[in-house]
């Protein structure tokens, strides 16, 4: 409802106004009326209104000098001047002023409502600017905070009013959930702009953005609590970092996702969740598995379960880790396991890889560890192995570095080199060859996870003299190149 104020100072005009139309049937509603121009200042110091109907010649203060004063305090508004004469000069000040109409008095019904007709008109038609205006401010928020603003581009975005910075400012991207509310967006707005927090936008239905024109944590908590206190406390907040250049706004935007990814990942929001960046090095991973790895290389079936649910407690506890960081982790005990396990080339092994890449919570991940993990049926297998064939399998674990082959082999267990060659390949279903370049491969795809070392150092380490031959082997199992590997995966 549109709020009215009247203003005469005469009684029986100011009760004749109020029954002369039906006010709410044009959505206005009557809040106050005035006897002089003091008075109706006095009024709309501490009340808004939308439209005012004021006399002319008032004691006190006339209505010309009323209208003046109002419009430099308050919230603009529409109004109405009624006169008693047809004044030239009352006409070409209250016009001046932006009056919406001059109504002589007595006050004609249909003049007057149809004036408040046209009001009614005006303020749709700048409700639809406003909205467009709206529109397009967002959109410009939305491109600056992506990084995709031209330099000139930017500077006009931050001279507009909504805008209030100091020299000491900087800039903090918010991004905003709520745990109930379906339809919020008009809530969510109407909160922003009750606490003066013009820079606002919405990314979809589920998440709203705001920027904070503040980098102080305890002033960045206070303005967030006001925004959940006025939204019934059911927000999420995911506080990007501090920035303090406007063109280095996509920094704040970018840990605000991460920090949401986290949060989503783990399924454990907090009201306010932040991200901090952890560099994952080759000897931070190393560290992460080595007990585990020690449970492995036992093959002991109740240490393994054991260890890998410990080593799955603590990534959970920890939350340190972000989602592919803690993928690439369990990759490398996939592989570690299967590897010793002889079951690298498993369809259980390809069926496992592929659930853990396809997760997307911890506890997805997280079931696919603990659910089946170990191939016990290739472990069956290897029980019936033959004494050769274990001794055989140990030593390419041991001397894969090495230009082994099976000659070298044979030698050192003191059999026939074609004697060997056949029993090795009847129980394992594969050349001593082919079973030699499968592992040696399996350990590279570890080693270019785990590590940033360069493609040619890893293939020397495990055993490729010829870096043309380890390629060409590489993608001719994998169906990429050691590169493309590294890459897709991370």
């Amino acid at each position: 409802m549109y709020k009215v104020l009247l203003v005469d100072d005469e009684y029986m005009i100011l009760a004749g106004l109020q029954k002369l139309i039906d006010w709410k049937s044009l959505g206005m509603e009557i809040v106050g009326t005035a006897r002089n121009g003091k008075k109706a200042l006095d009024f709309i110091a501490e009340h808004p209104v939308d439209i005012i109907l004021t006399d002319v010649t008032m004691p006190v203060l006339s209505g010309i000098d009323f209208i003046r004063e109002a419009q430099k305090i308050a919230e603009p508004f529409k109004f109405i001047i009624l006169s008693g004469y047809q004044e030239f000069e009352y006409v070409k000040s209250g016009m001046h002023l932006g009056a919406s109409n001059y109504l002589l008095k007595p006050i004609d019904k249909e003049e007057l409502y149809h004036s408040l007709e046209n009001i009614l008109k005006e303020f749709e038609q700048a409700k639809l600017y406003n909205q467009a205006d709206q529109v397009i401010f967002e959109g410009l928020l939305g491109r600056w905070i992506r990084n995709e603003l031209q330099e000139d581009q930017l500077g006009r975005l931050l001279e507009n009013p909504s805008f209030n910075i100091s020299e000491n400012s900087g800039f903090t991207v918010v991004l905003v959930r709520n745990k109930q509310l379906k339809d919020w967006e008009i809530s969510f707005k109407e909160a922003c702009r009750s606490l003066n927090q013009p820079l606002f936008l919405s990314l979809n239905e589920k998440e709203k953005v705001i920027i904070l024109t503040e980098t102080e944590n305890d002033k960045i908590e206070l303005r967030l609590n006001q925004l959940n206190e006025a939204m019934g406390n059911n927000c999420l907040f995911y506080v990007g970092s501090q920035v303090k250049n406007a063109k280095k706004i996509y920094t704040s935007y970018k840990t605000a996702l991460k920090a949401k990814t986290h949060a989503d990942f783990y399924g454990q929001p907090f009201t306010f969740n932040t991200y901090k960046e952890n560099e994952i090095t080759d000897l931070t991973l190393s560290g992460l598995i080595t007990d585990l790895n020690e449970g492995i290389f036992s093959k002991n079936i109740e240490r393994i379960s054991k260890e890998i649910s410990l080593f799955i407690s603590q990534l959970k506890e920890n939350q340190l880790l972000e989602a592919e960081n803690v993928k690439r982790l369990m990759y490398l005990v996939i592989v570690n396991v299967y590897l010793q396990f002889d079951a690298i080339e498993s369809e259980k092994f390809l069926n496992k890889t592929k659930a853990l890449f396809d997760s997307e919570t911890f506890e997805e991940l997280a079931a696919v560890m603990e659910t089946d993990l170990l191939p016990l049926d290739e472990l069956k297998k290897q029980l019936l192995y033959s004494d050769l064939t274990k001794q055989t399998i140990e030593l390419v674990q041991t001397k894969y570095m090495e230009d082994l082959n099976l000659k070298s082999i044979a030698l050192i267990l003191h059999v026939n080199v074609m004697y060997l060659g056949q029993v090795f390949k009847k129980e394992t279903g594969k050349s001593f060859s082919k079973y030699l370049n499968h592992y040696r491969i399996n350990l590279a795809k570890e080693l270019l996870l785990r590590s940033k070392e360069p493609v040619n150092d890893i293939a020397s380490r495990i055993g490729y003299q010829n870096q043309g031959y380890f390629y060409k082997n590489f993608k001719k199992l994998v169906g990429q190149s050691p590169r493309e590997f590294r890459e897709q995966i991370r």
